[in-house]
């Protein structure tokens, strides 16, 4: 998104930067986590230590993260993080 503004102001790639960063190193760091959870259970059910309570534990914290994420994804379309600048 912000190097499809390049071509613009500066001073909109500025406010850009400054709306929509956050959210969106925020988005990055929550999906880090899901993976890292994810690959959790998938080691656990490899290793065939899996147990119950570290599934409901695994789907405790998907659940939380997914509802940041989506919270995080409109919070990013509000801003018009998306938005794709035309020429």
């Amino acid at each position: 998104v912000i190097t499809a503004c390049s071509q613009h102001s500066p001073r909109a790639m500025e406010r850009l930067e400054r709306r929509c960063d956050p959210v969106l190193t925020e988005i990055l760091q929550v999906q880090d986590l899901r993976v890292l959870n994810n690959q959790m259970i998938h080691d656990k059910k490899a290793q065939h230590t899996l147990t119950t309570a570290d599934i409901e534990s695994w789907k405790i914290i998907e659940n939380t993260l997914a509802e940041r994420a989506s919270e995080l994804y409109e919070i990013a379309d509000k801003r018009r993080c998306f938005q794709v600048f035309e020429g």
